[in-house]
């Protein structure tokens, strides 16, 4: 609505001033043309930020460990399944498109649901943390580890830095192929 006034008020301006010097004219047409742009915007912007953005409803939860006594005892309440872990802090920019894009993915989450989701979190550093990233030989997140059904290492399928979902789902599938 506010485009059509806007539009009307330059018309009817133009018509009642034919005399003014063309310079001038110029400019008020640049002025109106810039208002009618940006009233334009402002009401695709009213309109989108109405819309929904349809979410995978039931994101998988990932249990959340910082230190190595955390993650034995994650890993010892679930023998004999395979487990994925996730590298992870919130000051990595590289993790924030692999949270953001890929693992929400619903394809993703569907291959997330048959192995243990643990997000190593590393936001908030502290010594002992020293012990787990050398034990495990993590260079730092994004790091997704990948460890069989007897939670050995699976180095083979370990991803560091940034990646895809097809990456990660192939590499899903080959873990959950190797169990019995």
């Amino acid at each position: 609505m506010g485009v059509v006034l806007i539009t009307c008020s330059g018309y009817f301006l133009f018509k009642m001033l034919p005399h003014v010097h063309r310079s001038v004219s110029k400019i008020v047409l640049m002025l109106l043309s810039g208002l009618l742009v940006y009233a334009g915007g402002m009401q695709l912007y009213h309109v989108w930020s109405q819309v929904q953005v349809a979410h995978v409803k039931s994101r998988l939860e990932w249990q959340r460990v910082s230190t190595a006594a955390q993650l034995q005892q994650v890993l010892a309440k679930h023998p004999a399944q395979p487990v994925v872990i996730d590298v992870y802090a919130d000051w990595c920019v590289a993790c924030q498109p692999i949270e953001k894009e890929v693992i929400p993915r619903s394809d993703v989450q569907a291959a997330l649901q048959n192995v243990v989701r643990i997000k190593l979190d590393l936001t908030h550093y502290h010594p002992s943390q020293d012990e787990l990233l050398k034990e495990w030989q993590i260079l730092g997140p994004p790091t997704f580890i990948f460890l069989n059904a007897a939670h050995q290492e699976q180095r083979e399928l370990r991803l560091t830095g940034t990646f895809s979902a097809t990456h990660l789902l192939g590499k899903l599938q080959q873990l959950q192929g190797e169990q019995p």
